[in-house]
């Protein structure tokens, strides 16, 4: 059995690196758009401090990202 090259396993991973981030910037699209939609009463209610929250809590998770991913 003939092992793969060194090159080819390389853009191997960097094409399912690709993949993996595009379903992130997916996933995290389809959830943003939720999560603001479903705080629409509560952004009428409590007005500019849920957008803030919500700003604070999307920095957090990118920085998240960008620790594990990057």
């Amino acid at each position: 059995m003939e092992q793969p090259r060194k090159g080819e396993l390389q853009r191997k991973a960097k094409i399912g690196t690709y993949n993996l981030l595009f379903l992130f910037i997916v996933l995290g699209g389809s959830v943003g758009t939720g999560l603001f939609l479903g705080l629409s009463e509560a952004i009428v209610l409590a007005g500019s401090s849920v957008l803030i929250g919500y700003l604070i809590s999307g920095i957090a998770i990118g920085e998240i990202f960008q620790l594990f991913c990057i």
